[in-house]
This record gives C-alpha cells, sequence and structure tokens, in this order.
C-alpha cells in the first residue's frame, strides 16, 4: 500500500510533484537527511498544498531518522510555516513507517532522474510558481522558514 493511502492525505499532493520541480528538487535533497528540514524541530514536509506546494496552506509532515540500516518517519502531524502548532489528531494511528535506508535512496534518486529534476547546483530554468486559490495560507507565501 502506498504511504499516500496508509496516511489518508485527503487533498494534499506529494512534495515530489513534478507541478513544483524547485520544491520537488529540494525535498529529493530533505528526505535522505542530506539539506536542512523545512520546519521546525527537524520535521520535514511530504504532502503539501495541490494548489501553490505551499507550507503556509498546510501539509503532512514527520520527522526523518536514520538509525542503522533504516531510515523511519515518525511522529506524524499537520502543520504550516507560520505557526508552531503540529497537529497530530489526524495522523496518530499513522507511522513510524521503515524503510530499508539503502532502498529508500535508490528510490529518491530513481525519482530524480525519471522526472529529470535537476541536481543540486544545477541551472536548470525553475518552473513558474502557482497562485493558491485556497485563502487559508496567512503566513509566508515561500516555503522557507
Amino acid at each position: 500500500m502506498s504511504v499516500y493511502r496508509r496516511i489518508r492525505i485527503g487533498d494534499l499532493v506529494s512534495v515530489l510533484s513534478l507541478d513544483f520541480a524547485e520544491e520537488a528538487r529540494k525535498a529529493i535533497q530533505r528526505l535522505p537527511l542530506k539539506d536542512k528540514a523545512d520546519l521546525p524541530n527537524e520535521r520535514r514536509s511530504f504532502f503539501v498544498c495541490p494548489e501553490c506546494g505551499d507550507l503556509g496552506c498546510g501539509a503532512a509532515t514527520a520527522i526523518v531518522v536514520k538509525e542503522g540500516d533504516t531510515v523511519s518517519w515518525r511522529n506524524f502531524g499537520h502543520q504550516n510555516n507560520y505557526e508552531d502548532a503540529v497537529l497530530p489528531d489526524s495522523y496518530k494511528n499513522v507511522g513510524p513507517l521503515t524503510f530499508d535506508a539503502a532502498q529508500y535512496e535508490r528510490t529518491l534518486l530513481q525519482v530524480r532522474l525519471q522526472f529529470g529534476l535537476p541536481i543540486k547546483g544545477s541551472n536548470r530554468k525553475q518552473l513558474g510558481r502557482r497562485r493558491c486559490s485556497r485563502g487559508r495560507r496567512s503566513g509566508p507565501s515561500n516555503r522557507q522558514r
């Protein structure tokens, strides 16, 4: 069963969506712990607003931990980038999800290659960001803290 179905995300989309290629490139660096988390307390986004990809609309997040030969996603919650609160109620029965570390990294590499996403430092032109029509965003308009 896919992570998306297991978590029952609702109307959110993966951070690896081609609609948000620049953010997908960043996520491919964040998910294997190569770059810093995109939210406080080492929390990383997995699923975001399908219209704009922005954390301000809310995201499904978790903590990623690498221990030996495994990678785990733990402490799932819903949060945004303008409040400190993490709302775990929607995901209280989810996780931890544990993956073989080598397969986890191979899968992310395959995603990057399959989508033709640039690696860190590439000069590839970014796709334009779409403006969100949800009206829920009241925080910063970019994904950075």
